[in-house]
């Protein structure tokens, strides 16, 4: 899978021109001698310029207050007068003109090869614009029409596209002076229309007409101050008196305006509002985006016993030749499949994240995709649960929004078993569905290159799995990975705790060692035989009688309470344990506060026991203590140091930043050197050990905030949680 994706971004930095001299070399040698890279790579080349060739589609439709005529509208097999007309409520003025013909015609016979003119040939100037029969190109003419002709648009007469350069020219009345002093009429046999302009386009190489390519057309945007509902293109058709009558009306398809897809919000519905609600930062959208696409883990172990919903599903596919504001009769109609041998049978919880992880990038901006109609049906595909739906609408690019809706509609109406009849009109009885509801604004499409459209069905199909097995990767190495985090934890925690009982014992029975021959000493008695490394009986005293004196030092050190002895002679000793106490007042600020006790003359340091923010302990008298506080928030250290401390409450003390060198400086200052090596260790530890719970926190927090928003994202299936055992991977449970 990593190699997949790392191939991807090396051919894309190969046809990006990214590549140094000597990587390109060897990239393309591996080219030669491998077939299915080299088929990769035009694969991409064949997207990249479908992007670049869809841009110039959107770079058109910037326009203001356009009249928007696709392939459908200058399709024509050669060029001529063109209007953009509805019948009129009123009598519309024209007049023809008397005035002395202009020299306005350019050539000797029309685009249809004839020497008949109208006088608006003659009348209305004409602008010349050279054009690449070869290559993509953007025109705008003087009245503010643009024109988007894509390559190989022009035609020879033997239907070869035309190369090298294209005189195109365009004649335009826009405004009903233009269409006076050009002698045209707005009269459609005995009918009267109302224009929206009127225009002239032929293409010409060497002097000689072209056809236009009807599988391309010209994207044609006519500027108008007040769009009419009805709009249709008439051809014109050259009269004998010099006037033009405008027939053949079509309608106009109305195109869709995409923007930068990115900008728009293909989460579920509520999904940001809900991560805002749980404190989460929802403009942060590398959190966001991770966060939702770590669902789409689900959809490869999830299992139909365990609670998901099993259907069966069938592609659908609809025709091209549903009207503007019917539902689509001609749409392939859906019904629920008998032959289960010729489905697919899918487990849904709902829409796949990494299908949105797809469709969501650059790679579907100037498509259906990137508009604000699609983000809207988005919203409720989402809440269908139904990933067919929004397979459905990608695998259709070239099909206009209305239609896929009348179909989608009819699915979810035969899906649910309702009987229902399809008319030209929708029924009020029909069952509400807001698909019918779209279907309804008869929504059209973004005017997009039928190959690119197909091939992008194709990448839609590969790269969605291609996703969800990157996500199924990233979450198996993720949980690989806090496997062996736990298992070192672990470990290192293990290690810490026998030392500390080492450490423990060790300072005991040298505390004990040392009191016990100061309690000798106080008593007369010969200085008692000391045993480095032997292990002593501890016990505790609890009923009065004969006891041996080391018994009582033994319960003395070991319950830090002051020894006050007499033995049978009158002899006593006494050894003090006394308290020392302080509060820091500013603990709440940092990951962990600890508070260590320094004696001279013992194997290792001893810790003061914390009661919130109040630490406390008892000195033995017998020792000089050194006192740091120590508090940890992220890679900075803070510190109260006490020189000498004595036995009393030293109030509130506040912790002060110490850098890494001062600290270590400090530490080195440690006279005993068994002291100063269990004191590093203990402070390494400490923030492994604070590392260690911030990660183990963060993941359950994680865990915890998937649980909760696992019914946003997909609000049909049962509702779940993740067990909270650390050492386990994401473990999925239901409810029945």
């Amino acid at each position: 899978m990593r190699n997949e994706l790392d191939n991807i971004e090396r051919i894309e930095n190969y046809l990006t021109g990214q590549l140094s001299e000597v990587e390109t070399k060897a990239f393309e040698a591996e080219m030669n001698t491998n077939a299915e890279l080299k088929e990769q790579v035009e694969s991409q080349r064949n997207l990249m310029e479908g992007i670049a060739r869809a841009a110039l589609v959107k770079d058109a439709q910037r326009a203001h207050k356009k009249y928007k005529l696709g392939k459908s509208g200058l399709n024509w097999g050669l060029g001529g007068f063109a209007v953009l007309a509805v019948a009129a409520a009123a009598w519309f003025f024209s007049t023809q003109m008397d005035s002395q013909l202009s020299d306005n015609l350019r050539y000797s016979k029309n685009e249809i090869g004839t020497g008949q003119f109208a006088d608006a040939d003659r009348f209305i100037p004409s602008q010349v614009f050279a054009v690449d029969g070869g290559k993509d190109t953007v025109i705008q003419t003087d009245g503010g029409i643009t024109m988007t002709i894509l390559a190989n648009t022009f035609l020879d007469e033997d239907g070869n596209p035309v190369k090298g350069n294209v005189d195109l020219e365009v004649k335009e009345a826009l405004d009903p002076l233009s269409i006076m002093k050009g002698g045209l009429t707005t009269m459609s046999n005995d009918r009267l229309l109302e224009s929206g302009g009127m225009f002239y386009v032929n293409g010409r190489q060497d002097k000689k007409s072209l056809r236009i390519n009807p599988e391309q057309g010209i994207y044609t945007q006519v500027p108008t101050d007040k769009e009419q509902p009805n709009m249709q293109l008439f051809d014109g058709k050259r009269m004998a008196d010099g006037s033009i009558n405008w027939e053949n009306p079509k309608p106009l398809e109305t195109f869709l305006t995409p923007v930068e897809i990115t900008t728009l919000d293909f989460y579920p519905p509520n999904y940001l509002d809900e991560l805002g609600n749980r404190g989460q930062d929802k403009n942060d959208k590398r959190f966001t985006d991770s966060l939702y696409y770590s669902y789409a883990d689900m959809f490869n172990e999830a299992r139909p016993e365990q609670g998901g919903v099993a259907i069966v599903v069938e592609d659908v596919e609809v025709s091209d030749e549903s009207l503007l504001g019917q539902m689509d009769t001609t749409a392939t109609e859906w019904s629920l499949p008998t032959d289960r041998d010729e489905t697919r049978t899918e487990l849904v919880y709902g829409i796949n994240p990494a299908s949105i992880k797809t469709i969501w990038n650059e790679k579907y901006n100037n498509t259906n995709l990137a508009t604000t109609e699609f983000e809207e049906r988005l919203a409720h595909i989402h809440n269908t649960c139904d990933q067919w739906i929004l397979d459905y609408y990608v695998n259709n690019l070239d099909k206009r929004l209305s239609a896929l809706d009348s179909a989608v509609a009819q699915r979810r109406n035969s899906s649910s078993g309702v009987e229902y009849l399809m008319g030209d009109n929708i029924s009020a009885e029909q069952p509400a569905d807001k698909f019918w509801e779209f279907a309804r604004r008869g929504d059209g499409r973004v005017e997009t290159n039928n190959q690119y459209a197909e091939f992008l069905k194709g990448y839609y199909h590969r790269q969605a799995k291609m996703e969800a097995e990157a996500i199924q990767l990233v979450r198996k190495e993720y949980d690989a990975d806090n496997q062996k985090k736990i298992q070192k934890a672990n470990e290192v925690r293990n290690n810490h705790s026998a030392k500390e009982a080492v450490r423990s014992s060790e300072n005991w029975q040298e505390e004990f060692q040392t009191n016990l021959k100061d309690a000798y000493r106080q008593l007369g008695y010969p200085e008692p035989i000391v045993q480095r490394g032997v292990r002593t009986n501890n016990t505790v005293v609890t009923t009065p009688g004969w006891k041996n004196v080391d018994q009582y030092v033994a319960e003395s050190v070991t319950k830090r309470e002051t020894l006050d002895y007499t033995d049978k002679d009158g002899n006593r000793a006494v050894i003090k344990y006394e308290p020392i106490s302080l509060e820091v007042t500013n603990s709440a600020e940092f990951d962990r506060v600890l508070v260590y006790m320094l004696p001279n003359n013992l194997y290792s340091f001893q810790r003061m026991t914390q009661n919130g923010n109040a630490y406390s302990e008892k000195l033995n008298e017998l020792y000089e203590y050194n006192v740091m506080c120590i508090g940890f928030k992220g890679e900075e250290s803070f510190i109260h140091h006490i020189k000498k401390a004595k036995p009393k409450d030293y109030g509130t003390v506040k912790l002060k930043r110490i850098g890494k060198m001062e600290l270590e400086k400090l530490l080195y200052g440690v006279k005993d050197y068994s002291v100063q090596r269990n004191l590093k260790e203990d402070l390494a530890y400490q923030k492994f050990d604070i590392k260690e719970q911030k990660r183990v926190e963060k993941r359950m927090k994680l865990k915890q905030l998937r649980n909760e928003m696992h019914a946003v994202v997909f609000p049909c299936s049962p509702q779940m949680f993740y067990s909270n055992t650390e050492e386990a991977s994401i473990q999925i449970q239901y409810f029945e």
